[in-house]
């Protein structure tokens, strides 16, 4: 009997010891902001390609339409650098100052170089550049549009089942 005393008491104090830790939530990945309508208007973004492998991505701010308004963090004629998730690492400005971003929001100069050129010393790169222009996604339909667009589909529906094969 001692023995299962014995027992119960080493259930007991493992039982009592401190609970686990949960563990942390899984970090959430922000969502890519690759689309035109998630960026700054009147933009256009491109891959940039050295020896085939995709390294980052530009956007060209291009002219705004005569009568628009737009509020960019660009002005027209500058390209900005960005990475693989879209994140800003550098900019070109439109007289070819090619500029990377370091610690503090600063940034820093690499010198005065043509768009290709510069963009192969900031990858750091001897290799050819190559800019291909990604194909925008056609921009999300709002809700209200989809849920007006699945009533109309509903009231068809039902027009529909009540006609045609009525009895004689």
């Amino acid at each position: 009997m001692k023995g299962f005393g014995f027992a119960v008491l080493l259930g007991l104090l493992a039982c009592s010891s401190e609970p686990e830790q949960e563990p942390a939530p899984a970090k959430v990945e922000p969502p890519l902001r690759a689309q035109p309508w998630e960026r700054d208007p009147y933009t256009r973004t491109s891959e940039v390609l050295i020896d085939g492998a995709l390294v980052g991505y530009v956007v060209e701010y291009q002219a705004i339409p005569a009568g628009a308004s737009a509020d960019r963090s660009f002005p027209t004629g500058t390209w900005r650098i960005q990475d693989l998730r879209f994140e800003d690492v550098g900019y070109v400005t439109k007289n070819g100052d090619v500029r990377r971003y370091v610690k503090g929001g600063a940034s820093e100069s690499l010198g005065v170089w043509r768009l290709e050129e510069g963009l192969r010393r900031f990858y750091g790169s001897s290799s050819r550049t190559v800019l291909r222009e990604l194909q925008p996604a056609p921009p999300p339909k709002p809700l209200a549009a989809e849920k007006d667009a699945g009533d109309a589909e509903k009231t068809e529906e039902g027009q529909d089942a009540g006609t045609g094969t009525g009895k004689n």
